[in-house]
């Protein structure tokens, strides 16, 4: 078994997908600004990203639901991701492969990836930079500065 003797890296080759998910967030940009970029985007779209984190890394996840009323409720739409908060990711992996009924096919779909991607981020933690908080704080001020809305569970 390999030592190091740099404390981050003793610290990401310990993590492993049995820790928790300790934070989920989804923004919710607002069209005026996205359509500025991507014309094909119209009005009753709404589009953002899926953020999970567990001990400095992330999982993400875009979003693009067409056919949405100005009154979209953005917590309630994704109010069902609760259940993932606190769970291992290794289960987290398993528990949403079976929830397309339950929270329908885009959820689902949104939700595992941003699962796997985790999931990929925490067992190759030399491939992606792990985050610090001044860093991660950062990060989520430019997010929510481009957002409509923003939740955080």
């Amino acid at each position: 078994m390999l030592k190091y003797t740099d404390p981050e890296l003793q610290k990401a080759a310990s993590l492993t997908i049995n820790d928790s998910i300790r934070l989920i967030e989804i923004y919710r940009f607002d069209n005026k600004q996205i359509q500025k970029q991507t014309p094909w985007i119209d009005s009753d779209c709404v589009c953002g990203v899926l953020k999970l984190s567990c001990n400095g890394y992330h999982g993400w996840a875009e979003y693009l639901l067409h056919g949405v009323h100005k009154e979209f409720d953005l917590i309630r739409w994704a109010n069902v991701f609760i259940q993932l908060k606190g769970i291992s990711i290794s289960e987290a992996v398993v528990r949403v492969k079976g929830m397309e009924e339950e929270w329908g096919a885009e959820r689902q779909a949104l939700i595992e990836t941003a699962v796997l991607d985790l999931e990929w981020n925490i067992q190759h933690p030399f491939a992606v930079k792990r985050q610090n908080r001044e860093d991660a704080q950062r990060e989520r001020a430019q997010l929510i500065e481009q957002s409509q809305s923003y939740f955080s569970f």
